[in-house]
């Protein structure tokens, strides 16, 4: 619930290319569908789990998490991660002053203050989530600086104030010539099989080839 509004704002209102580039160049969207961005590892959520274990932490990293994907910080990302966090800690507030107003939570009376009051609790939600995002913020900038997407590469040129056509045209060109140099040689070992299957001869010499001439002089 509480971190519900930053992955709906990222999917909303986050916009990583100019919408003439985007209408122009649909090989934009393969990383998006493919689910590149988010293909998440076993190792990453056991580590952030094991750290985070209470929930304020948990919201925080999340929601910090989440503003790590948006590209455009627009006013409404804003208030999605941070208005998620403010309403965690007001939240807790509220709630641990039900009792005895509503015969509910009685076990959670003054706990506001004894976690607020606390500087390891302060400290921790300091120290937890940048250590689960340390991680994260360091890959994400070895992979744009050495390795970045087309999006990636789009996003940069038009903060230049570059056409991005050119490279887009050039990407979309390599990845033709590698698919055709594939199925010519996918084609060129199709021909031979057929070849073979219309020439037993050529079958049965192909086949003593590789059996060895261990294999034809017992044959013989």
């Amino acid at each position: 619930l509480f971190s519900a509004a930053p992955p709906m704002a990222l999917g909303l209102f986050d916009r990583s290319c100019s919408v003439r580039n985007c209408l122009l160049y649909p090989e934009l969207y393969r990383d998006t569908q493919a689910s590149a961005s988010f293909n998440l590892k076993i190792h990453s959520t056991l580590v952030d789990t094991r750290l985070a274990c209470w929930f304020s932490y948990v919201v925080v990293t999340v929601c910090l998490k989440a503003g790590l994907e948006h590209t455009a910080w627009t006013w409404l990302s804003h208030l999605a991660i941070w208005g998620s966090v403010a309403t965690w800690f007001l939240f807790l507030v509220v709630y641990s002053h039900f009792y005895p107003t509503l015969p509910l939570a009685s076990d959670m009376v003054g706990m506001d203050s004894a976690v607020y009051g606390c500087w390891v609790f302060w400290m921790g939600l300091i120290l937890i989530p940048s250590f689960c995002l340390t991680r994260d913020v360091a890959w994400k900038m070895a992979k744009r600086s050495f390795a970045g997407s087309l999006r990636e590469q789009v996003m940069q040129m038009e903060q230049m104030h570059v056409d991005p056509g050119s490279m887009i045209r050039a990407s979309l060109k390599s990845k033709v010539v590698k698919k055709s140099g594939i199925l010519r040689a996918f084609r060129r070992t199709r021909g031979s099989e057929a070849l073979l299957n219309l020439c037993p001869g050529a079958t049965v010499e192909r086949t003593r080839t590789l059996s060895g001439p261990q294999t034809v002089g017992q044959s013989d």
